[in-house]
């Protein structure tokens, strides 16, 4: 509203007393309506993504310094290759920011009515995204409208502000700014801890990776000494190695390697079974089944000539050789006979047992036999020499008899 007043003053014409001074005024006043009166509006704007590093791990076994078979109770090298991998995954991309909108104080137009609007854009983006309604704005003061917003990449972008109109304040005035991305702000399993886990062995540190200094894959080769197995046959060993992230991702694979360990006998198991000492005939042996009252027994007596007042001899034993058929039979180990001549009555006859590699099978009873005739005879008979007209080899029979000098014969059995 303008107001002006108009006055006018009357004063006194010289030499004229007669004439009175007068004067007056008077006003008149109009109202303007004042429109296009505008707000001033700032930006900022943060750009902002995450990068996740996948990972992956491989694992192998090499060649170099790997063996394939193994003598048994010995160690088996196995070495390995571990390959490790870092993939970048970028994503949550968006643009944080405020808009300040400001009145000016030089503009004179006073305070600015509520309900004025600031709408947010960017480009590559649909639609508003933020509006803000403003309330009252006094000269010289102003107030924020904070926005964030999702964007598809991070390609760069232009943020745009735009005020409103409200009453006689002139909407359209508009701000932008420019926003570029950069380096990520959020960064999840940069680095790993990277670990080999031989099975039932202790777990071994291989290393810590870290992405932004090693973008490339990492490989490891360790060599795992497995420990020695008493078994032998085919024998499957399985690594696995494995990673944890800084933020807990995880992941593992595992190689295995087949070596053979070799160098084991067979188990023996005889249980149950009948054991002789045995002399090829041909070297001076005889069959038990071929002498009077033992035709049903298989077996040996093995003739003893000493030298120097000494014999000894090692003998093969074979159990289960029925019919005295060795190939039918079990060698279960040998046994040393020492037979030393004695003018007393108790000679020496020692047998010294040796058990065959892998023979499980416990002894339960040794007998030997040890005299002038082939096999002990039957009790009444009287010898001739070296025979008997019926012989009794039972195992309670087999002694070893006294007075013993020059050529003897020997019996060796066992009982499993």
């Amino acid at each position: 509203t303008v107001t002006n007043t108009a006055s006018f003053e009357a004063s006194d014409r010289t030499g004229d007393a007669a004439e009175t001074d007068d004067s007056g005024s008077d006003e008149a006043s109009r109202t303007i309506r004042v429109t296009g009166c505008a707000l001033a509006a700032a930006l900022t704007g943060t750009p902002s993504f995450t990068r996740d590093y996948n990972w992956t791990i491989a694992k192998t076994v090499t060649s170099t310094g790997t063996v394939t078979s193994v003598a048994k109770d010995q160690v088996a090298p196995v070495q390995y290759q571990v390959v490790v991998t870092p993939t970048p995954v970028d994503g949550a991309y968006a643009i944080s920011g405020t808009v300040t909108v400001t009145n000016p104080t030089a503009n004179g137009f006073g305070t600015s009515p509520s309900g004025l609007t600031v709408d947010v854009t960017i480009s590559g983006v649909s639609g508003t995204v933020k509006q803000c309604t403003l309330g009252a704005i006094a000269q010289g003061g102003s107030a924020d409208c904070t926005y964030t917003a999702t964007v598809a990449n991070a390609d760069p972008r232009t943020v745009t502000a735009t005020i409103g109109t409200a009453g006689d304040w002139t909407g359209g005035t508009t701000s932008t700014l420019d926003v570029t991305f950069g380096a990520p702000t959020t960064i999840k399993d940069q680095r790993v801890d990277v670990l080999d886990t031989p099975t039932g062995m202790t777990p071994v540190a291989l290393g810590t990776i870290d992405a932004g200094t090693t973008p490339g894959s990492t490989t490891y080769t360790p060599t795992i000494t497995w420990p020695a197995s008493a078994t032998c046959g085919t024998r499957t060993v399985s690594n696995t190695a494995s990673y944890t992230g800084s933020e807990g991702e995880t992941g593992s694979s595992t190689a295995t390697r087949t070596v053979e360990v070799t160098g084991c006998v067979p188990p023996i198991t005889v249980t149950g079974q009948t054991a002789f000492g045995y002399l090829s005939p041909t070297n001076g042996s005889v069959l038990l089944n071929t002498l009077p009252g033992a035709s049903n027994k298989w077996g040996w007596t093995i003739p003893l000539t000493p030298s120097g007042g000494r014999a000894t001899v090692t003998l093969p034993v074979y159990a289960g050789a029925g019919s005295n058929d060795i190939s039918k039979g079990t060698l279960v180990g040998s046994v040393t006979i020492t037979y030393t001549e004695s003018s007393g009555t108790n000679p020496s006859v020692r047998a010294e047992w040796t058990p065959a590699p892998g023979l499980q099978s416990p002894i339960v009873s040794t007998s030997i036999f040890a005299g002038k005739t082939k096999a002990p005879c039957k009790r009444g008979v009287v010898p001739v020499g070296e025979t008997c007209s019926t012989y009794d080899v039972a195992p309670g029979q087999l002694t070893i008899g006294k007075n013993l000098t020059g050529k003897i014969w020997v019996i060796y059995h066992l009982s499993f």
